[in-house]
């Protein structure tokens, strides 16, 4: 039987299963939006119970086919419901939809006869779902604010143009931490996306990263075992849909850096790092960073390199991180005002002039 055409609600977490081969055929004819995002879904479906209750999968048909797909999370505030975009707001792609401009502003209307507020964070500014947002300014109770930031690193230009850019100190690092390396024994430099070594390398992975100060500190993937079901789901079911990359750096054969990360044809991002911080005055995490922008510039397929939200060690990378952006469309305004002030912008903003305050006393 043919599925109607247009948007419809394809159901909790159990749609993620019976649409996967829709999902993923959308994902690569739209190969611009997310990186692995359904991918990304299924696993934090799988690992994490409160987000897979909350889940809500919309898709819209055309010709019987899965066209464009977004995932929303629904919650409950002080004035109604809402749907809140995204699984985890740290990487901006994951919480962008697949889909085209004209078909998410289509949807819109038909969220908004649901719940009070729709509110889709971060936004890329240049993406489709900013777009879509931006042409409903004039048709309803919009607000949008700069949230956040992300941290990219432009490949287009070749990677000497890139080095040129770095903070004078972070270029220092790379070619004394390189040398040092270099003059311990042999380095290898390893990019492994086959589904056969996933499971091996990530083993290495977690490890290397248990060891280091997140171990101690109780923040390791190891650490928590929704974390590590997590990030062994998404690495299995990258691999099988061809976005994952885990790069490594090995002295000696010894395991020294890596980098966990998903790629599209043009962006990649970086979700998590190790690295021996026994060698730390050698920087092997900072120059593995390197030989993989190397490696992306020579093969000059991808041509963003995604750090996620800025922090002092990121802007060394990145100078100028580009704005990222939440928008709330609401029902009426007095929807709309509450869902802004019980949004994470003003509980922030409370929460620093909290603890201003008491740093007075």
């Amino acid at each position: 039987m043919r599925v109607q055409d247009g948007w419809r609600c394809l159901g909790g977490a159990e749609a993620l299963d019976s649409h996967w081969t829709g999902w993923l055929a959308a994902a690569r004819l739209l190969q611009a939006a997310a990186v692995a995002w359904p991918a990304w879904v299924r696993a934090a479906a799988l690992a994490y119970p409160d987000y897979a209750a909350r889940l809500r999968v919309y898709g819209r048909f055309e010709d019987g086919t899965l066209r464009d797909v977004i995932s929303l999370t629904h919650e409950r505030f002080v004035a109604g419901n809402r749907l809140v975009s995204g699984c985890n707001s740290t990487w901006p792609h994951f919480a962008a939809c697949i889909g085209t401009v004209d078909s998410v502003a289509e949807l819109i209307p038909m969220l908004l006869k649901e719940v009070a507020v729709v509110v889709w964070e971060p936004i890329l500014p240049d993406g489709a779902l900013w777009q879509a947002v931006s042409s409903w300014r004039g048709r309803g109770n919009v607000r949008t604010y700069t949230s956040s930031d992300d941290t990219v690193l432009e490949l287009d230009r070749g990677y000497g143009e890139l080095e040129s850019q770095l903070a004078p100190n972070l270029q220092r690092d790379l070619r004394q931490g390189e040398k040092r390396l270099r003059g311990m024994g042999q380095l290898g430099f390893e990019v492994v996306a086959e589904q056969a070594a996933v499971a091996k390398i990530l083993h290495e992975f977690l490890e290397l990263e248990n060891r280091g100060w997140k171990g101690q500190a109780g923040s390791s993937i190891l650490g928590d075992p929704a974390s590590r079901i997590f990030y062994g789901e998404l690495a299995q079911r990258a691999a099988l849909d061809g976005s994952l990359r885990l790069y490594t750096l090995r002295l000696a054969g010894h395991l020294i850096a890596a980098e966990f990360t998903v790629h599209n044809t043009r962006r990649l991002e970086v979700l998590k790092i190790a690295y021996d911080e026994s060698l730390a005055k050698a920087s092997p995490g900072t120059v593995l960073r390197a030989m993989i922008l190397r490696q992306l510039a020579d093969e000059g397929a991808i041509l963003h390199y995604c750090l996620g939200r800025s922090s002092p060690w990121k802007l060394r990378w990145c100078r100028n991180p580009r704005p990222l952006h939440t928008a709330m469309i609401s029902r009426n305004r007095l929807a709309g005002a509450l869902a802004f002030a019980t949004g994470q912008r003003v509980r922030q903003g409370i929460r620093n002039r909290v603890l201003k305050l008491r740093g007075r006393r």
